[in-house]
């Protein structure tokens, strides 16, 4: 996904309007808007403020990445949404636990192929 839709997927899935972000971050709602529509880029300050607000790494919101077969930080956000419902941190033990969890299962799907 390229950085808009990460944008707009992330904001969606939080719970938030562009009115919202916009009246929580001051960033004006056209220029949310122009974000998530691929017309302009946040900056590296704005990006790191939407970062911290939706509680996930700028890497995340850019999609960087390495294609591995580990588990990644973006799974491991993903996963918080679907333990939790909303972005919320998980602890360095739960994420160790899920990293394993989450191997295994790809190791059970690989040799199924």
């Amino acid at each position: 996904m390229s950085l808009s839709n990460n944008l707009r997927y992330i904001r969606e899935r939080v719970g938030l309007s562009q009115l919202e972000v916009a009246k929580i971050t001051g960033i004006g709602n056209r220029t949310i808007s122009d974000y998530e529509r691929g017309i302009t880029n946040p900056d590296p300050e704005t990006l790191k403020m939407l970062a911290k607000l939706y509680n996930v790494s700028i890497d995340y919101l850019l999609d960087y990445h390495k294609p591995t077969n580990e588990a990644t930080q973006k799974d491991l956000e993903d996963i918080q949404f679907a333990f939790y419902g909303e972005p919320r941190p998980l602890t360095d033990e739960d994420k160790k636990n899920l990293i394993k969890m989450i191997n295994l299962m790809r190791e059970i799907d690989k040799d199924r192929k």
